[in-house]
């Protein structure tokens, strides 16, 4: 239970914020792309988990899909990747998350999974508060606007509770391997919610990542499981 409260409230959360301090946009959105990486890896070291030759291509075609999404076509842009210190907490982030997935199957079968993520949330927040109470203070709240505890809430309601509950689930459910791959649609939903919410421009890049993420996706959760670890 600690090892989740500190890997998937404490630290998964905070290192984003610390890194977009001084990290690239693009930096960040690529290095992100380890966290389904580092999980794979740690899976196939500590749970034995199997994976076919089709798997691993499928794995590195939704892979080159989200590259292709994030660069918008432009494959050179990676030549200009320049390291900052926030790209480390990327980093750390990204292996938070896999090491917060990973422990996800220590749950014992007698524990459902809201009350696990209801007591991961409660050791976590006890381990915040102090954190949080030096850096802002206690007049903190009493500064906050509607807007403020609206936005709060929706981050709260589906970005915390919804999110994590859904992805505990689908870990619990289809494994490590096909719950991460499916990370990598996260680039082209919000490509199609800047599009349809925010008025941006929605780019062909975009589409054609976008079937390269859902090809391999489909590799990975059909391919055959015979082959190695």
């Amino acid at each position: 239970m600690l090892g989740l409260a500190i890997t998937g409230i404490v630290l998964q959360n905070s290192m984003i914020y610390f890194a977009a301090r001084t990290a690239d946009p693009f930096n960040m959105s690529l290095l992100a792309l380890n966290g389904p990486i580092f999980l794979l890896v740690l899976s196939l070291i500590f749970l034995h988990e199997h994976i076919s030759l089709m798997q691993i291509i499928g794995f590195i075609i939704a892979l080159g899909g989200v590259i292709f999404i994030i660069t918008q076509g432009n494959i050179s842009k990676l030549l200009n990747f320049n390291f900052a210190p926030g790209d480390l907490f990327v980093l750390f982030n990204s292996f938070c998350f896999a090491i917060y997935s990973l422990l996800q199957k220590k749950r014992p079968s007698e524990i459902n999974q809201q009350t696990m993520l209801a007591a991961t949330a409660f050791v976590g927040v006890i381990l915040l508060y102090p954190i949080a109470f030096i850096e802002v203070g206690e007049n903190i709240f009493s500064k906050l606007n509607t807007q403020d505890w609206l936005i709060l809430a929706y981050l709260g309601i589906f970005n915390s509770v919804g999110a994590y509950l859904m992805w505990n689930n689908a870990l619990a459910k289809i494994g490590n391997l096909k719950t991460g791959i499916i990370y990598y649609l996260l680039p082209f939903f919000s490509g199609i919610e800047a599009f349809l919410f925010l008025g941006e421009r929605f780019y062909p890049s975009q589409i054609l990542g976008g079937l390269f993420v859902i090809s391999g996706i489909m590799m990975v959760s059909f391919g055959h499981r015979q082959t190695t670890s």
